[in-house]
Order: C-alpha cells, then structure tokens, then sequence
C-alpha cells in the first residue's frame, strides 16, 4: 500500500482511441471536482431510468427528483455544496460521469467554481459531443457493505431468502432503490432494505412519510452524514450503523414490521 512500492512493470494495453478517450472524459471528470450542483436528463424509458437510478445509487450520490413534462430532471449535490466528504464525494461524482455517458440521449449542467477566485460558471455536456466511457459494469466493484451483507445474513437467518434487488418504487415524488428483498421462510411477504449512500437529514425525513406505505428498513452509516448533526429518530424502519450492518439488528427490525403489518 506503500506509493514507491506500486511498481509499473509492464505498459497498459491501451490503444492509441482509447488512450484519447479516456483523457478527453477525464478532463470533464476534472470540472465535475469544482461542482456546486449538477442536474442530469436520460431518455425518457422507465428501462434508462431504471438504469440510471443503479448508477447514482451506486455512487451513492445526493440526488433530489422532480417530474417534468417528459420524464424527470434528476438534481444532483456537487462535492462544493457538502459540510464534509467533499474530496470524497467529488471523486465520486467524477466517476459517475463514466457510465452517464453511455446514455443517449443526455444531458448534464453543472455549476462549478473556476479558477482561482472559484468564479461561478456553467458547464454543459451532452450526448453530441462523443465522449466515450471505457467498458463499465457495476458489479466490477461492489462496496464492501453490499458484498458481505447477503452472506452474513443467509448465516444469521438461516431459513430466509436475501436476493438482489430489482424494483424500483416511485411513492409521493420519491424514487426508492431498495438493495435487497427478504423473504421470510414459509411466506410471500417481502421485506425491503435500503442502504444509503451520503445522506443529509432531510433526505432521512422524508423517507419517514412513505415509511408507512412499504415495507423497508433503511439503513443509514454515520460515517456518510454531510451535515454537523446526525439525525435520530426511533423507528424499527430507520437504522444507522457504525461500521457495518449488522444481521441481527435487520433480522429484528423485519419480523417487527412484520408483525406490525399482520397484526389486526
């Protein structure tokens, strides 16, 4: 892990295109750093816009959703506009730009801060003007709470299913992108979990309007909180964790929604 010891030992296999491809892509990767904000429009197909909802989940971006005549126009937190985790969290906008580019059409605006007096300006993309996006596949990287969660609670409750999840839920303007269903033994009922990426408190607030409309537990790291506070609220629904999830708690917290729904 040491920098003088990450030896080159052989040349990377890239072609002269794709040497040109990437570095043109990383240029715009480079502005998205200096974003306050961005907003982002796809096709309007609830297929793309499936696709396109895994995507900002999987980079665990901030993102509000507002419908339009056609379509959505998804608003996105740039690093600029976070109390922490901007390095971060910018990074991770950066590489989202990867696999939007695979769309067409769409269309991206951003405000970034430029230069030295970080003067705001505007900065437009879209599907025109060729940016080319190496071979991208989300499960190349999966984040080590997804990957080791499944395992860990097929061993802690034994007799239910945990499967990926391939739903999405749009209740009272909100887009739901739970990340796994559990199935209790012997039943059709589901229990749905949400993992959140980088989270303010307001965005946890109003998960708890439709908590009571879908069966979902949402788990929520502290580590990932943008904001000075924390936001608590007592709610089988609602769990933060420290380092990792743990099967038990969500094991709990299923059979009390459960419970709740099945009883009179």
């Amino acid at each position: 892990d040491f920098k003088e010891e990450e030896i080159l030992t052989s040349p990377p296999s890239y072609s002269v295109d794709s040497l040109i491809d990437r570095y043109n892509l990383a240029l715009a990767q480079g502005v998205l750093l200096r974003a306050k904000w961005a907003k982002i429009k796809v096709q309007d197909s609830p297929s793309e816009y499936r696709r396109l909802f895994k995507y900002i989940k999987f980079f665990r971006l901030l993102f509000t959703l507002t419908p339009q005549e056609t379509g959505y126009e998804i608003h996105l937190d740039g690093p600029l506009s976070l109390f922490r985790s901007s390095t971060k969290y910018g990074f991770q906008l950066a590489q989202f730009l990867a696999p939007l580019v695979t769309f067409s059409p769409f269309h991206l605006i951003a405000e970034v801060a430029w230069g030295k007096n970080k003067k705001a300006k505007i900065f437009q993309l879209d599907h025109t003007q060729g940016l080319k996006a190496p071979s991208w596949d989300v499960r190349s990287w999966i984040p080590e709470e997804f990957r080791l969660f499944p395992y860990r609670f097929s061993q802690q409750a034994k007799n239910w299913t945990i499967e990926e999840c391939d739903q999405i839920f749009f209740l009272d303007g909100q887009v739901v992108i739970p990340d796994f269903p559990l199935t209790p033994p012997n039943s059709s009922h589901k229990v749905y979990l949400e993992i959140f990426g980088y989270w303010r408190k307001k965005g946890l607030e109003k998960r708890l309007f439709i908590l009571e409309k879908l069966p979902l537990i949402v788990a929520a790291s502290e580590k990932l909180c943008v904001e000075k506070e924390l936001f608590w609220k007592e709610s089988p629904q609602l769990y933060f964790y420290k380092q990792a999830l743990l099967p038990e708690e969500i094991l709990k917290r299923a059979n009390q929604i459960l419970g709740k729904r099945e009883s009179p």
